[in-house]
Order: C-alpha cells, then sequence, then structure tokens
C-alpha cells in the first residue's frame, strides 16, 4: 500500500462510507449515529463516537489502520487508553484482535468500500515534488472555499499562539502587562536575538524601568546593562556615563546581567544590530509603560502604529550602530516592515489571547481585523503561495497561509486541509 492511515480518516470523516449499508466481517449491520472527533493527541484516532452494530448501540472509540494486526504492532493490547474501543476499522484484515476480557473486537473492512480514484488521486497528491503537493490544481479549486481554509488556518494559528501567551500569563501569576512586556521585547530580537531579548525582560521587571523613566539615561544604562553589553572598555562620552550609572544601578537592585556572548551581530544588518534594538526598546519603554492597557486602550489601526513611531531614541545611535564605532548618520526609528512585524507577531496575537482567555468575542475579532488591516508579509512562503494562484492580500491571509504551510503541506497533510480534501474528491464519488 502506498497510501497511510491518512487516507482513511479522510473518508470516516466524508460519512460516505455509511452511505450504503456496511457490515462488519462477522456480518453486524454498522449505522452511524455520532462521527465522533478526531483525536490529536495520543489514543485512538476517533472519540465519542456513537454506532448501532447490529442490534446494539455502542459509545466509544473508533480506532484506525492499515492492516489489523498493526494493533499488536503498535502494542494497542498493553494501553488501557485503547480499552473504550467499539469498531476497528482497517484496510486490509489479516489478523482478529481481542479485548483485554477475551471477546473479539468488530472489525470494518475498507478494502473494496475505497473509491479507487479517490486513492489515485491521494497517491498522485502525496507523490507531487512540487513546492506544496498541490501546487499544480490548487488554482482551480473554488476561490470562496480557499479563502475559508485560509481562515481557517489562520484561527488556528492564533490559538496556538494564545495559548502560549497564556502560559507566560499564568507563569506571571496572572500579570497580562508583564506576559505582554516579555513577549514584545521577545519580539524586538526578531528570530536572530529572540532568546536572548526575552532573557533581558524577565531579567529586569518593567516596573523597575518605569521607576526611572523620567531619566531617560538611566533607562538605556539598565537594558545594556543587563544585557551585559557595557563591559568593555569605552572611550566615548555616552558609553562611559551608561558604564557609570549602570554600575550604581546595578549595585542598587542587586542585579544580575546576561551573558554578552548570546547576543548575535554576525550576519545581522547593522539595522538590526541588537545594540540598535536595545536602544529602541529602550525609548519604547520610555514613551509608555503599562504598554498592553495601552494597547487595549487603542482602537484603531493607525494609533497602534503610532506607538512605534518617533520612539525617543538617544541621539548617540544616530551615528552608531555598536558601541564606540562611529558610522555614518542613519535612522534610528523602527521600519515600516518592523513595526508591522510587531503589529501581527505581539500586538494581534495577544488582543486574541486576551479575548480568548475572557471569552470575549470582541478582542478576537479586534485582533483578525488588525491582521486585515496591515499588507501581507513579502517572504518566500507568500510569494510561492501568490506564484501558484493563491492571492495574498493582507497579513490574515499571510499568517493563515504560514500556518497551512507548516502543518499541513510540510508534512504532506493534505487529508487535514479542506483544499487538499477539494483535490481528492475531484471526479470522484465519495
Amino acid at each position: 500500500m502506498d497510501f497511510n492511515e491518512d487516507l482513511l480518516h479522510f473518508y470516516w470523516k466524508s460519512k460516505q462510507i455509511f452511505a450504503r449499508p456496511v457490515y462488519t466481517l462477522a456480518g453486524d449491520e454498522v449505522k452511524l449515529l455520532r462521527i465522533g472527533y478526531q483525536n490529536s493527541h495520543a489514543g485512538p484516532d476517533f472519540e465519542e463516537v456513537q454506532l448501532q452494530i447490529g442490534d446494539t448501540i455502542w459509545a466509544g472509540s473508533v480506532e484506525m489502520h492499515l492492516k489489523s494486526s498493526d494493533w499488536y504492532a503498535h502494542h494497542h493490547e498493553q494501553d488501557k487508553a485503547y480499552e473504550n474501543v467499539i469498531l476497528h476499522v482497517v484496510y486490509q484484515h489479516d489478523k482478529p484482535v481481542f479485548r483485554a476480557d477475551g471477546t473479539e473486537l468488530p472489525v470494518l473492512i475498507l478494502q473494496g468500500l475505497i473509491p479507487h480514484k479517490l486513492i489515485t488521486n491521494y497517491r498522485e497528491l502525496i507523490g507531487a515534488q512540487s513546492w506544496i503537493p498541490c501546487a499544480a490544481q490548487v488554482a482551480q479549486v473554488d476561490a470562496l472555499y480557499t479563502k475559508h481554509e485560509v481562515y481557517r488556518f489562520l484561527i488556528q494559528r492564533l490559538e496556538d499562539k494564545a495559548d502560549a501567551h497564556i502560559q507566560l500569563l499564568k507563569s506571571l501569576k496572572g500579570s497580562w502587562d508583564d506576559a505582554f512586556y516579555i513577549s514584545l521585547a521577545t519580539a524586538f530580537g526578531f528570530k536572530l536575538n529572540a532568546l536572548p531579548f526575552m532573557l533581558l525582560a524577565k531579567s529586569i521587571p518593567q516596573l523597575l524601568l518605569a521607576k526611572y523613566k523620567n531619566v531617560p539615561i538611566q533607562v538605556d544604562a539598565l537594558l545594556f546593562g543587563q544585557a551585559g553589553l557595557l563591559l568593555e572598555t569605552f572611550t566615548e562620552k555616552y558609553s562611559l556615563r551608561l558604564q557609570r550609572e549602570y554600575a550604581y544601578l546595578q549595585q542598587k537592585h542587586k542585579l544580575v546581567h546576561l551573558e554578552p556572548s548570546l547576543w548575535k551581530f554576525f550576519r545581522a544588518r547593522p539595522a538590526n544590530f541588537p545594540s540598535l534594538r536595545i536602544a529602541q526598546f529602550s525609548a519604547l519603554v520610555q514613551k509608555s509603560t503599562h504598554l498592553f492597557s495601552t494597547v487595549l486602550e487603542t482602537q484603531s489601526t493607525k494609533a497602534l502604529h503610532q506607538l512605534f513611531h518617533e520612539l525617543p531614541v538617544h541621539e548617540y545611535w544616530e551615528t552608531h550602530y555598536r558601541f564606540d564605532k562611529h558610522s555614518p548618520k542613519h535612522s534610528v526609528q523602527l521600519g515600516v516592515h518592523s513595526v508591522q512585524s510587531l503589529l501581527i507577531n505581539t500586538i494581534a496575537t495577544f488582543l486574541y489571547a486576551y479575548g480568548k482567555f475572557l471569552n470575549a468575542e470582541k478582542y478576537k475579532l479586534r485582533a483578525i481585523d488588525l491582521l486585515e488591516s496591515i499588507p501581507a508579509e513579502n517572504n518566500i512562503v507568500v510569494r510561492e503561495f501568490a506564484a501558484v494562484g493563491i492571492p495574498v492580500v493582507h497579513a490574515a491571509a499571510s499568517q493563515g497561509l504560514l500556518q497551512l504551510k507548516i502543518t499541513a503541506c510540510d508534512r504532506k497533510k493534505c487529508v487535514s486541509c479542506g483544499i487538499g480534501g477539494q483535490i481528492l474528491q475531484k471526479n470522484c464519488t465519495i
């Protein structure tokens, strides 16, 4: 067999298996009362299924295998999670399976029931060597259906990120401001320096920074000092003053700085050097404390953009990217794409997480509205999807497509994608 259990799952979820009478190997008719839900964790494939097998109504789990002997190959007989299985659905039956009490598990054989065209379509799709399995066919799928699937994956992505934010929230004793502060700092690392930025934020509470908000040089000193970037021998006035300020504040607050080797300068563009990013983050902290509260109160996308504009970055950084290394004059403000990245990956996801945590749909909708108001990211994933005929006009679509690519396309889980499902059913009655 050159297909896997995914195809069996797809066929089961289509419900068309029950469009005509079907029978177990023992000859009992199987009638579907409730399809159940697919289990994405350890345990049987489908939970909370209700079936009538012969004259008896059963409620429990359904497990699927290509061969019935896989039950023993996977050691399900040793796992109590499988004691509630009411039906074993297999493509080929090569061995009877018995419950712990010695009774034989009812088996439904799909060989001969699954349409040959469905199997052929699946083989062609999974066997494709293109960028995504359906690259040659996706443009043929109805555009409205494709849009629906992209949004479904967008919600999946927002849900995943919301769960991560809520876990962080719980570790911080329920402080949304602290969770947002740490996540926003992490985002300032822009992948290359995300980890050290997160560690930096965790090493210095925002309430301590707020205490020195009216003395900008001390906020700079705290952040650069905690980053471990003030340990060198300096000659310039600004650098030397930061060292003095940090030495005093470090002793006063018993602070422990990070290891400077954590920061990555190599292969980063000067505008993305961590030293400049820390200066920008320091300016953001000076401009506005209680950032998440400000985000919740800020209704328009334009106003959210303004939070990151005209940051009071120290003039020293207009002619430096690193300490004591002079450079031609340049902008110290965050670029348009950097601001959009922060809005997409932190502001929108936190709004969604807040809505999920409070069960308040208005914040979830604000998150989606925000993403729809931001242009799509310009990356290889977006460009490739556009090339195969999927238009990507805003960040809501690009984020949905990124999730689709990671969770379905890259893993060839075409049956978990409605677009793939449409292609599988092409010229096929199931």
